[in-house]
């Protein structure tokens, strides 16, 4: 009986694949992505790992391509030193039109991309525009059809006619890196580890701290907004998208190497003393 639930399931999910590819089929041409050589791919999480790694030399030295995300350009002074080649921002809040409640943060944000003199490209999901004017600036859209169904996943994946569903920013980056079949890819910054912070007040709302490699910043979500239920199984189906988006790297025989000490990723294999011996990053952070 499991089995054919089972069956029924992913057969249900295949067809509404179907049905939202014909919905996107007119979008087809912005879905298609430049031709482009990649290098070893790092991509550049907000966890505080991200700090301490020595990414100017690392880079220099290894000849990597970089992705950051979401206001790295903006809090992290080393983004005019490397000159990453990919920007990846996937958060509706970034595509608010300036002066239609657009924070003030994103403003800052926006002024800097807008001084970019560098080939660079955003990576976000069909229909995202940053309000930025900028010759230098291109645009990479990933469909925005999540398919997380058994049958023909890595068929439609491979034509970005369907994703795993970008939780987490880096998972946007991920999905980028293993359909261009990016040989090796590395993460730094992807502690995942949030949910420890999270806490509950006398008047029943959730408070949590995320630390990132910038900062940190508080939260507070009232139980109208959001209960502990919901926000632990949005942890759940994020790490849930990782795990598919490992399958997905292993179907396409593609490394995907995780550089964080503490992270919590337990799909990817964690080698966070790798460039030890270039004496330039420890598992301690420190520079050697």
């Amino acid at each position: 009986m499991g089995m054919i639930r089972g069956c029924a399931n992913n057969m249900w999910k295949l067809l509404k694949c179907i049905i939202k590819c014909c919905i996107e089929m007119p979008f087809r041409k912005n879905l298609k992505w430049p031709e482009l050589v990649i290098n070893n791919l790092l991509i550049v999480g907000n966890g505080p790992s991200a700090a301490g790694f020595s990414l100017n030399k690392i880079v220099k030295r290894n000849n990597f391509d970089v992705c950051v995300v979401n206001y790295f350009p903006l809090k992290d002074k080393r983004f005019l030193e490397i000159k990453p080649k990919y920007v990846a921002l996937v958060d509706p809040a970034f595509y608010m039109e300036r002066g239609a409640g657009i924070s003030e943060k994103n403003q800052e944000l926006f002024n800097i991309l807008e001084n970019v003199d560098w080939d660079i490209y955003i990576i976000s999901r069909l229909g995202q525009n940053i309000p930025v004017k900028n010759k230098w600036i291109h645009h990479i859209y990933l469909t925005n059809n999540v398919y997380e169904g058994n049958y023909f996943r890595k068929f439609f994946y491979k034509r970005n006619m369907a994703c795993f569903a970008p939780q987490n920013v880096v998972l946007s980056g991920l999905f980028y890196a293993i359909t261009k079949r990016v040989k090796n890819i590395y993460l730094i910054g992807v502690e995942m580890d949030f949910f420890k912070k999270i806490a509950v007040t006398d008047q029943n709302d959730i408070v949590f701290e995320t630390i990132h490699h910038y900062g940190k910043e508080h939260y507070i979500y009232t139980k109208d907004q959001i209960r502990v239920s919901e926000y632990f199984w949005s942890i759940y189906n994020t790490f849930r998208q990782f795990e598919i988006a490992s399958e997905y790297a292993k179907e396409m025989k593609l490394n995907v190497i995780n550089l964080t000490e503490d992270s919590m990723l337990d799909m990817f294999d964690k080698k966070y003393d790798l460039f030890m011996e270039s004496g330039i990053y420890k598992a301690n952070n420190v520079e050697i």
